[in-house]
């Protein structure tokens, strides 16, 4: 992920981004930033049978670690 500046159509800055990548059919990464510095991660994983969803967010920050898992009714 690039340390640059958003612009929104009006022209004004915009401070939070966030990209991602394709790491396998099955699992994405995401970086998010606020203001141009790195703010959290986050790995999006479905299971091979596509019936459980599991999220994991990771602070920069801290050491905080959220863990989301849902299941596909």
């Amino acid at each position: 992920m690039e340390n640059s500046i958003s612009r929104l159509p009006d022209g004004t800055k915009q401070s939070d981004s966030a990209s991602g990548k394709r790491i396998s059919d099955h699992l994405i990464q995401m970086k998010s930033q606020t203001k141009g510095r790195p703010d959290s991660t986050q790995e999006f994983k479905v299971s091979e049978d596509g019936k459980t969803l599991m999220i994991v967010s990771k602070s920069i920050k801290t050491s905080a670690v959220f863990t989301s898992v849902w299941d596909k009714q």
